[in-house]
């Protein structure tokens, strides 16, 4: 049985209540998009690539890269500015037999004209293709640094 990887997509809106502006008649918080710039990394040891033993058309190593998305007038967005991003899920293909972690960074975070700070966290990949995961509702996970992946597959070894 030969396979292909399997994506799932990737949703997620971003507001944020703002002091009312003094042209703004009703007194009442305003309610503005956030935008900046995502990064989704698989958390898998440096140099890993999965053994694709399954690959179509012959077996083969498979790397995941670091995927970078943006938030534009509070929407997650591909670069090209696609509504939504479609990420990797983790089919039996990868042959990576526990959860795997993409940690999720914010940078140039922007709102209310200002720059602001928005907080890093993990998902777990869905183990089938053609979902889609919202980033607001997913349970959510403590982030790692890149740094920090060697600490982690010590206590939690990758898969052979």
């Amino acid at each position: 049985m030969s396979a292909l990887p399997e994506s799932f997509t990737v949703s997620y809106d971003t507001w944020a209540g703002v002091t009312d502006r003094q042209t703004d008649p009703d007194n009442e918080p305003d309610i503005r998009p956030v935008t900046g710039t995502i990064l989704f990394r698989y958390r898998v040891p440096s140099g890993w690539a999965f053994r694709a033993a399954e690959y179509d058309p012959r077996p083969t190593d498979f790397a995941l890269d670091t995927f970078t998305a943006r938030l534009d007038e509070g929407r997650l967005k591909q670069l090209d500015g696609t509504v939504n991003v479609k990420l990797i899920a983790n089919t039996p293909l990868l042959a990576w037999d526990q959860p795997l972690y993409i940690d999720i960074s914010f940078s140039n975070i922007v709102f209310n004209r200002g720059d602001r700070a928005w907080r890093n966290f993990a998902i777990v990949a869905p183990t089938t293709g053609g979902g889609t995961v919202n980033l607001t509702t997913v349970q959510r996970y403590p982030f790692l640094t890149p740094q920090q992946y060697e600490g982690w597959f010590q206590n939690h070894p990758a898969p052979v």
